[in-house]
C-alpha cells in the first residue's frame, strides 16, 4: 500500500477543524509560533525542534503547517515540487549542508531525527501529490540535501560578486 494511502487512511479519523470563510483563519492557531521560528538556522535550534517535536500534538500541528506550503502543480514530478519547498521552509542550506539521508561521509543523519518524519508526512497529505510513495518522497528529500552545500556557496560568490562590483 502506499505511503499516501496509509497516512490518509491515519488521517480521515482524525477531526478537521472548522474555519469561517476567510482562508487564513486558525492559521495563527494551528502555526503556534512555528512560521516565525523557520527556518532552523542552525544545529542547536533543531536539536530544540526536536525536543519540541517529542509532543505528538506539537508534531500535528508541525504537519498541518507544512501540509499548507504547497509546490507547482504543472508537471508530472509535483511531488518534488512540494518536498523541496516544505524542506527549505524547514532547513537553512547551512544547516542542511550538514546533513544527509543516511548520515554517510561525516555528515549526520537526517532520517532519523522526528522533524524528517513531519517533513514526509507534510508532503504525503499535501493536496497537490495524489499517488506518491514515501521513497518518492524520501529521494526528493536526498536530492535537496544533496545540493545544500552548492546553493550555500552559490549565495555566497554572489555575495562576493556582488560587493566586487
Amino acid at each position: 500500500m502506499k505511503y499516501l494511502e496509509n497516512i490518509a487512511l491515519r488521517e480521515q479519523d482524525r477531526p478537521q477543524p472548522v474555519l469561517n470563510n476567510n482562508d487564513n483563519a486558525g492559521d495563527d492557531a494551528l502555526s503556534d509560533g512555528i512560521e516565525e521560528n523557520l527556518p532552523i538556522k542552525s544545529t542547536e535550534e533543531l536539536e530544540a525542534w526536536e525536543r519540541k517535536l517529542a509532543s505528538k500534538e506539537e508534531q500535528k500541528k508541525m504537519v498541518a503547517f507544512l501540509t499548507k506550503v504547497g509546490g507547482r502543480d504543472t508537471n508530472s514530478t509535483v511531488y518534488c515540487s512540494v518536498v523541496k519547498n516544505i524542506v527549505r521552509k524547514v532547513l537553512t542550506d547551512s544547516v542542511a549542508a550538514q546533513f544527509n539521508w543516511e548520515g554517510k561521509k561525516g555528515k549526520k543523519m537526517l532520517s532519523s531525527l522526528i522533524i524528517s518524519e513531519c517533513i514526509k508526512k507534510a508532503a504525503a497529505l499535501s493536496h497537490n501529490v495524489k499517488s506518491t510513495t514515501e521513497q518518492d518522497i524520501i529521494n526528493a528529500i536526498k536530492n535537496w540535501l544533496r545540493h545544500a552545500t552548492a546553493r550555500l556557496n552559490n549565495k555566497k560568490n554572489k555575495i562576493e560578486n556582488e560587493q566586487d562590483d
